[in-house]
């Protein structure tokens, strides 16, 4: 074969894998792009439960708070002795 034949052979097989290469490429972006879209919208998600788990705790914390001064002011009540105010019996 002559220099030229090949050259010629060596450039249609190196198109060809450039061609075959590029297009590879592109399938592995397009792929990539939609797991980042996909991470994206599960990051998103994430934050937002997060937020909602915030704000659920400081409401569970409220609750607690206004129980725990419930529960105390009810055991006060019930336990507060009454001084001075025990009557004898007969005397009116």
């Amino acid at each position: 074969m002559d220099e030229f034949a090949k050259m010629d052979i060596f450039f249609v097989i190196a198109s060809i894998g450039f061609v075959v290469m590029t297009i590879a490429m592109l399938i592995i972006g397009i792929a990539l792009h939609k797991l980042v879209r996909k991470l994206r919208a599960i990051a998103n998600d994430a934050k937002e439960i997060s937020e909602d788990a915030k704000d659920v705790a400081g409401e569970l914390r409220d609750d607690i708070v206004h129980a725990r001064s419930a529960i105390s002011g009810l055991i006060s009540f019930f336990s507060k002795k009454k001084k001075g105010s025990v009557r004898k019996r007969g005397s009116k």
